[in-house]
């Protein structure tokens, strides 16, 4: 994958954006390994890290919260489709 597609699979989740400043192109193979819950893990779970220091950790990549621009749609009215007759002519 390369690391412009990387941001897109790696949100951190819901509202959050991730925007690659590295400079690095090209394609990247690599296994990444986080923990996407929020709670902590039971005894006998495997212990991964959150997302930021996993991507720390096994990439040598650094995730930073800040503030930039964000394009967003917004939806102010939905109506469903209206029926249409079809009319069919023969021509002869």
């Amino acid at each position: 994958m390369s690391l412009r597609a990387f941001p897109e699979q790696s949100a951190t989740g819901p509202g959050t954006n991730v925007v690659d400043h590295t400079g690095l192109s090209g394609m990247y193979a690599y296994h990444l390994m986080w923990n996407w819950s929020t709670r902590p893990p039971q005894d006998d779970e495997e212990r991964y890290p959150n997302i930021p220091d996993a991507v720390r950790e096994q990439l040598g990549l650094e995730l930073k919260e800040t503030k930039g621009p964000v394009t967003f749609w917004v939806i102010d009215h939905i109506e469903r489709p209206r029926r249409t007759r079809r009319v069919s002519r023969v021509i002869r």
